[in-house]
């Protein structure tokens, strides 16, 4: 096949045929699409077996080959069903089956735009690519009108032709806006361990592989937001990204130091990205925001923040780095307190 595309599923029926029919219009493909089911509960099975016509999906087998009727279209389907076990190790089970020459992630609730594939794989061919990262649209949709709740907002792909350098200031790709080259990505999986921005974590254990990226001005999917229904795990989600988020880093700063690739230029950039979470540190526990502070001038000794508040760079340049974030957040942890004693003032 020329191309895998790998969709976990997790109770997404009334998404899931949106995103299995965005993946038909690519001409001049052989496509496989690999359902990766991880123990959903609601009536995925039942869906799929309406539109597929295919009985078997409801007969408890743990595969089933699925021979699309799309006229012309040169598709394939490959549904599986497994216990719940996230979806990065849903991922790595699409990966342990696919047979495409490249690789596509699709979420289950996203679109592929028409024609995108095609470009992307004649851009691939044409570079050599490793990896052809392109740009996406965003969509938010009220979960129960079905309704757009604004605009679509157009994401130009990001430059990360310097990969692990473009990465630390920020670059990355969105799951569904990157194509992978099979042989490139063949002995690496998706970190489990990760619960949440395991995409992230994806980008950079290919980037730091030694992948090759290249950049394809093109929009390639529609990313999109159902509202009331990101969060599916217990805990706060912002501080369980920033404590994931902070612990990618931490896995890219060994690795860049035991491959001897953390020159002093990677060292500072590392420093900055650590700094943008320090005022969520701090708010969670300034015991580790000590810890993390004394990495970042560890990191960079003449470290200064990259800031947009002006108050929190005065006060850093007044008591350091870490007493000045500190000092930022007390004051502005009474600042809430006292609008909050203010609006209810006004409301009686």
């Amino acid at each position: 096949m020329d191309v895998s595309i790998i969709i976990p599923i997790f109770n997404r029926s009334r998404t899931l045929l949106s995103a299995i029919n965005s993946c038909r219009h690519h001409p001049g493909l052989d496509l496989e699409i690999i359902l990766i089911d991880d123990g959903s509960t609601d009536d995925t099975k039942e869906k799929l077996a309406e539109f597929f016509r295919m009985d078997e999906l409801l007969g408890g087998r743990s595969d089933v080959l699925i021979k699309s009727d799309y006229p012309d279209s040169n598709i394939k389907l490959l549904y599986f069903f497994k216990e719940n076990s996230g979806s990065a190790d849903s991922r790595n089970m699409g990966l342990d089956v696919a047979t495409g020459k490249y690789i596509k992630f699709l979420d289950s609730d996203d679109e592929l735009i028409r024609g995108a594939l095609t470009k992307e794989v004649q851009f691939a061919e044409k570079n050599a690519a490793d990896v052809v990262v392109t740009g996406w649209k965003e969509r938010q949709i009220d979960l129960k009108s079905g309704r757009a709740i604004s605009h679509e907002v157009d994401i130009s792909a990001p430059s990360m032709d310097n990969g692990i350098d473009d990465m630390l200031k920020g670059a990355a790709p969105c799951t569904s806006a990157a194509l992978y080259k099979s042989s490139s990505i063949v002995n690496l999986k998706w970190d489990v361990a990760v619960d949440k921005a395991n995409d992230w974590m994806w980008a950079w254990t290919v980037c730091l592989s030694g992948a090759i990226f290249h950049q394809l001005n093109i929009l390639s999917s529609i990313y999109i937001q159902y509202e009331g229904e990101r969060v599916t795990t217990k805990g706060d989600p912002f501080i369980r990204s920033t404590i994931c988020r902070q612990q990618i880093l931490r896995n890219v700063e060994t690795s860049l130091h035991s491959s001897g690739r953390l020159n002093e230029d990677r060292k500072k950039a590392l420093a900055q990205y650590y700094y943008k979470d320090s005022k969520v540190m701090c708010e969670m526990d300034r015991n580790d925001w000590k810890i993390l502070s004394n990495k970042i001038l560890f990191l960079n000794p003449d470290f200064h923040p990259i800031e947009s508040n002006r108050v929190c760079i005065i006060l850093i340049s007044i008591f350091g780095l870490y007493q000045g974030v500190c000092s930022f957040v007390s004051l502005r942890r009474v600042a809430r307190l006292i609008f909050g004693i203010f609006r209810l003032k006004l409301r009686f």
